[in-house]
């Protein structure tokens, strides 16, 4: 399957070519095909209207990125106008399709970037002066040493490098691109890390792999990170950084470690954005919770704030500091740029370092305000406090060079944001984000996101739109993605959308009493030039394959077709299944870090079957019966 997804190429006899369910609408259909959804929208958004739909027709795009709804003037009541409003401007304020005269995104992306790097190297400034009179530091800032003290009691002592892990996480390297990001391609190219990587402890971790130095001759060569940038909006992109091959297996170590450290002092990460959205819920509801967000967090995390805040941790600072890359290769800039912050967000411990920076100051905030420490919850640069720790949790911030993004920062009324979710009054009215030109995916994806949550769209424009996607789609339950349509109207049922699983696999499930049924949805997967064949062939060519997956502990491993994965724990397709859902993927699932309605460089599409031992959820509008002979569609 060809990946043509970034220019939509036709078939030679266009009459016969038909929409794939990745490929980029044409330019001028996504963009008449947004007017009409935003202008349908717009006339829901009761006293935004008019001004929604001047700024539509006159394709004034500025206001949409631009524009703010001060959410104390408004009552519940509102909260329909409010969620409309949004909705219309999300189609376009991160749209990076869109175009604005005298806007040019790099070049504010990179003056974003300088005034980072600036203000970073002021506070390296100042806190070096700061740690040359040590002495008065702490009578100083009476509040520093608890936030140094608290940062060594989460982390603790720094690992013992002899029993570092080895492995790869899905991104790209500087000598490996992203199509080709695998471990086994990593594993072959050359051996590559940053200058600081050969310092005594980088070069401890590297020879615990004595067969990896084997395999290239001893032979690593010194590279720098190199500095990119992605799409973002119209305005302005997303810096990014790519980080040498040696660098980024170490890098994860650390970070995997720190988020134990953190999980050992009581912060799950892996359900930390579950928890900071439950607890935006609370806030938006009692006005007694404050979502904080740290502007360009990890651009501004830098060198002696990091030493500053791991004082009485100064083994871990050693050896983060080791791993870190400290150069980045700039396009256009001759000579490699040494960097005045710590880590950028390409670096695989930044996550959980600037957790732990941002959880001890916000630990500190709290207790300093006598508020309760237990609705404290950080999760990156998310953070959440009692409302009478903010001051505190503000001042503590700057301190250590950090800045509160004024506009993603809720302190009092009814809304609250915390990642990815936005709650007016309880109410979820998180809008879906158009970052590109259609797809059908995508089309999919905003129809599912309205139909569970805003219901901005009456029936006879959801078919409107249903009608226009040309791919064909599968129709499946809530819960499991947008690579299928969700229907909350009985007309958009297709006959035939599921099957029963049959009596005697249900039977091998041990669960043969079950109803079982078989869903079908679309995927995204790594692309490969290599057939499956060739690629068990080169694994076994390669000695250090077999070695990887010993040093890639088990419990890091990825869920292969071979085991069913449950919402609780992972059994064996031979074992008890007690819960009443599951689903099993032919392929593994790999984090997305770009737009998942597009098939970027790298990524092909594939439907999978999803099983379901009993009943699958699906909207109460629509009341399906799967008891019912009415809607028994299926084969057994």
């Amino acid at each position: 399957m060809k990946n043509n997804v970034k220019k939509h190429k036709k078939s030679k006899d266009s009459a016969t070519y038909k929409r794939q369910y990745y490929d980029l609408y044409p330019k001028k259909e996504s963009d008449d095909l947004t007017k009409i959804i935003a202008i349908q929208i717009a006339n829901e958004a009761g006293p935004f209207k008019e001004g929604l739909v001047k700024a539509i027709l006159e394709n004034d795009y500025l206001y949409f990125i631009s524009h703010n709804i001060s959410y104390n003037d408004y009552t519940p009541h509102s909260c329909r106008y409010i969620a409309a409003v949004r909705q219309v401007c999300a189609l376009y304020s991160k749209d990076n399709d869109l175009h604005i005269s005298g806007v040019s995104p790099r070049e504010n992306c990179l003056k974003s970037f300088i005034e980072t790097e600036q203000k970073c190297r002021v506070t390296n400034q100042r806190l070096f002066t700061l740690l040359q009179s040590e002495h008065d530091m702490f009578s100083a800032y009476p509040f520093l040493e608890a936030i140094l003290r608290k940062v060594t009691e989460i982390v603790g002592d720094a690992p013992e490098l002899c029993d570092a892990t080895f492995s790869y996480g899905p991104g790209s390297s500087v000598n490996v691109s992203k199509k080709y990001s695998s471990p086994l391609n990593k594993l072959n190219a050359g051996l590559q890390c940053s200058s600081r990587m050969l310092s005594d402890l980088g070069l401890d971790y590297i020879c615990n792999f004595p067969h990896l130095l084997d395999q290239h001759a001893d032979q690593i060569d010194v590279v720098c990170a190199r500095f990119d940038m992605v799409p973002k909006n119209a305005l302005t992109l997303r810096t990014t950084v790519t980080e040498p091959g040696l660098n980024m297996p170490g890098q994860k170590f650390l970070g995997q470690t720190l988020r134990a450290r953190l999980f050992d002092y009581g912060l799950d990460l892996s359900v930390g954005q579950e928890v900071n959205q439950a607890l935006a819920l609370l806030g938006s509801i009692n006005d007694e919770i404050v979502t904080v967000d740290a502007k360009n967090a990890s651009n501004t995390i830098s060198i002696f704030a990091i030493y500053l805040a791991l004082y009485f941790s100064k083994d871990w600072f050693d050896v983060l500091n080791s791993f870190r890359s400290p150069l980045f290769d700039i396009e256009g800039v001759s000579k490699p740029y040494s960097t005045e912050m710590f880590s950028s967000m390409g670096n695989g411990f930044t996550f959980e370092l600037e957790t732990v920076v941002f959880y001890a100051i916000s630990l500190v905030a709290t207790q300093m305000a006598g508020g309760d420490t237990s609705m404290v919850k950080v999760y990156g640069d998310d953070m959440i406090v009692p409302s009478e720790a903010y001051p505190y949790l503000r001042e503590y911030l700057e301190f250590f060079g950090f800045e509160v993004n004024v506009d993603k920062t809720y302190t009092s009324g009814p809304f609250r944001e915390s990642c990815g979710k936005d709650y007016f009054f309880g109410t979820d009215i998180r809008p879906f984000y158009k970052k590109d030109r259609w797809t059908d995916a995508r089309l999919i994806g905003f129809l599912n996101r309205d139909g569970a949550h805003l219901h901005l769209l009456s029936q006879s424009f959801r078919n409107y739109l249903i009608n226009t996607i040309r791919s064909d789609f599968a129709i499946g339950p809530l819960g499991i993605g947008d690579g299928h349509l969700v229907p909350y109207y009985e007309n958009e049922i297709k006959t035939r959308f599921y099957k029963r699983i049959h009596r005697s696999v249900r039977q091998r499930m041990k669960n043969g009493d079950a109803h079982g049924f078989v869903f079908e949805t679309t995927i995204t997967r790594p692309l490969t030039s290599l057939t499956d064949k060739q690629k068990r062939d080169a694994a076994l060519e390669n000695n250090l394959y077999p070695l990887y997956d010993i040093y890639n502990r088990p419990e890091h491993r990825k869920i292969y077709d071979k085991r069913i994965m449950t919402n609780d724990e992972t059994f064996d397709r031979n074992g008890d299944i007690d819960i009443m859902s599951f689903s099993l993927s032919p392929v593994y699932s790999i984090g997305r870090e770009s737009d998942p309605y597009t098939l970027p460089g790298g990524w092909r599409a594939e439907k999978v079957y999803v099983y379901f031992v009993n009943f699958p959820d699906f909207p109460l509008e629509l009341g399906i019966d799967f008891t019912s002979r009415r809607h028994m569609f299926c084969i057994n």
